[in-house]
């Protein structure tokens, strides 16, 4: 598949001094080294806006962070810096990652450009339309539960969340941080491979970071032969459009790979949404507890006293949804439910984490839908209209690559403006190369 960085960048360094008085103007930053040996050299992306960029501003997409300037570096930032790479905007989001749709931000909401009916998905709604949008080649977002991945579905380009610690986090607004994980968005596999291969690099900085000797993209090849793992049965809780493509899909690939049929089973399978939202709405309320406006914000006329200073500015940044989470994170860590709630739902993320690598035994992949449907009309959201809740089921599976921190990849297998559809590829922890290999060979087959 072409790759739209690649293009880019030779037709960049035509135009280099254009682009870098651009990058000054939008970034108000000064840096324009170009690094002549890089492929990302003169380069244009977009950058979530939960990444701190030192002397721009960083909201994650709430009031409580609204005027905030951070006084230093996301690691991320500025590998690409010394990469040449040049930051187009930072985008918009679900207000602290929290949320699936985009709809949830302080600064407004992200409509899906191809239907203003529709939504893009979150909580990295702003990389996806911009990427979708041939704006930037890529863009760097956050993965908490999918939120990389089911927009890109919705979008139909590519998303890819590496084994946790293989990017480094410093430097992130956190969400929940066992399972945040730095992700890429792009049009095509070998994108998400060139860009990966340049932020693959052990921090010291970030107390999670793992030590790799991997070279995602000087290693990227087609495979010859794969054993594919699918999920039996899955396909009935896609709904009807969304069923037909993914089981053509399976079709194709078995005139070509050897499917293999593994169970999931029902229970497992319904634990995943309730331990995902105990476990990171727990973290959520843990790493939110800082905004307080004494060292983030402004607390002048919001009352006298800490305690009505940090209610009355609570109250006011926070949205409802938000609150929400906060609310719950609390009640499941309260000394009384700790025991029944919390380290509950962490022994069930191991028996899951068990039965994902399971899975994954004795062939090169696993894969399930991207996403159960094409994007849900904001009608349906809005009226709750949507079909039942088994017809979730299938997106829930996309926790497990956060659940066990190992990569995870979207590729699109069905575009049509705004009714996309994609499959998700999975390996075990550390298996990125394999993944990206895999991802590869079947974007190159769908293609054909």
């Amino acid at each position: 598949m072409k790759s739209l960085i690649l293009e880019w960048n030779k037709q960049s360094h035509t135009n280099l001094n254009d682009i870098q008085e651009m990058n000054t103007c939008i970034t108000k930053n000064n840096n324009t080294n170009s690094n002549p040996n890089s492929l990302l050299s003169s380069v244009p992306y977009a950058l979530k806006d939960l990444f701190v960029t030192k002397d721009i501003q960083t909201t994650a997409g709430s009031k409580v962070l609204s005027g905030y300037i951070p006084p230093y570096d996301a690691t991320v930032y500025k590998l690409l810096n010394d990469a040449g790479a040049i930051l187009l905007d930072k985008t918009n989001l679900d207000e602290f990652g929290f949320g699936g749709t985009g709809l949830n931000s302080a600064s407004g909401p992200v409509l899906n450009p191809f239907n203003k009916e529709r939504i893009v998905g979150g909580s990295s709604s702003g990389n996806v339309v911009q990427v979708a949008l041939g704006i930037v080649p890529f863009a760097i977002g956050t993965d908490t539960g999918d939120s990389v991945r089911a927009p890109a579905s919705y979008m139909g380009i590519c998303g890819y969340k590496p084994t946790y610690g293989l990017i480094s986090r410093y430097g992130i607004v956190p969400y929940a941080p066992s399972l945040d994980t730095v992700g890429i968005n792009a049009t095509t596999v070998t994108d998400l491979a060139l860009v990966a291969q340049t932020l693959v690099q052990y921090d010291e900085k970030d107390y999670t970071s793992q030590k790799t000797n991997d070279k995602l993209y000087d290693n990227l090849k087609p495979l010859e032969n794969m054993n594919i793992a699918i999920i039996k049965g899955i396909e009935n809780y896609l709904d009807d459009e969304a069923k037909q493509i993914y089981l053509d899909n399976i079709n194709q690939l078995k005139t070509r790979f050897n499917v293999i049929e593994k169970e999931f089973e029902t229970n497992l399978l319904e634990a995943i949404s309730p331990v995902y939202m105990v476990l990171s709405y727990a973290e959520a309320f843990s790493c939110l507890s800082q905004y307080t406006s004494i060292a983030y914000g402004k607390n002048e006329a919001l009352g006298h006293g800490y305690e009505q200073i940090v209610s009355n500015y609570r109250t006011n940044g926070f949205s409802n949804n938000v609150k929400r989470k906060i609310m719950m994170g609390a009640y499941f860590l309260e000394n009384s439910n700790q025991q029944e709630v919390y380290l509950k739902a962490k022994k069930v993320r191991t028996v899951l984490i068990n039965k994902y690598n399971e899975l994954m035994n004795g062939v090169d992949c696993l894969i399930f839908p991207s996403h159960s449907r094409f994007a849900p009309l904001l009608k349906d959201l809005q009226n709750n209209t949507l079909s039942n809740k088994n017809k979730w089921l299938a997106v829930d599976l996309m926790n497990l690559a956060n659940f066990a921190g190992s990569p995870s990849i979207t590729i699109p297998t069905h575009k049509d403006n705004d009714k996309n559809f994609g499959l998700n590829i999975n390996t075990k922890a550390f298996f990125d190369q394999t993944a990206i290999n895999c991802a590869l060979t079947l974007e190159l087959f769908f293609a054909k």
